[in-house]
């Protein structure tokens, strides 16, 4: 009895991490996605001359890789933020409200100048960095449309549609 409820917990442990395991690396996670988007696409395409050539295949994959690099590469920016803003709260912390000379008056107006102008970097670097994932987006779209044929380009255009479809439907 024992045995078998070791057995099939020891089983079930075993088939949870196997299905568990995503791909990691960008180059992973590219193959994976640009596979599958292949697949769809030599799926409603029934000339096989009009189907993907491995040529296609790569340059749909290499589209893919600059896509998944990109956003590990806005991801890891994102991550630094926080910490610039914990920088420009302890400078702005640091600087005295009341000040008793010209001189101390000066020298706060300057750390305060210091820091409006580190908040406006740290904006427009926020700015660029939410516009990022959209133009990355953008680019894949493109270069995966460049590798493709017309009827092919069709296909690709209504796993799209499809796909914005029920992201809306959701």
């Amino acid at each position: 009895m024992m045995k078998k409820v070791i057995l099939s917990l020891s089983l079930a442990l075993l088939t949870a991490g196997a299905f568990a395991q995503t791909p990691t690396t960008p180059d992973q996670r590219a193959k994976t996605k640009s596979e599958g988007v292949a697949k769809f696409i030599d799926s409603k395409i029934v000339d096989v001359p009009k189907k993907l050539n491995a040529g296609q295949k790569k340059s749909m994959k290499d589209a893919q890789l600059a896509y998944e690099t990109g956003m590990d590469s806005v991801k890891a920016a994102k991550t630094g933020l926080p910490k610039r803003v914990e920088e420009i709260k302890a400078k702005a912390a640091a600087v005295p409200k009341e000040v008793a000379t010209e001189e101390e008056a000066a020298k706060a107006k300057a750390e305060n100048d210091a820091i409006l102008k580190m908040q406006e970097s740290l904006r427009a670097d926020q700015a660029l960095l939410n516009a990022r994932p959209d133009q990355l987006k953008a680019k894949l779209e493109e270069d995966i449309k460049k590798a493709l044929k017309a009827d092919q380009v069709k296909v690709y255009d209504q796993m799209l549609a499809d796909q914005k479809a029920k992201k809306k439907a959701n």
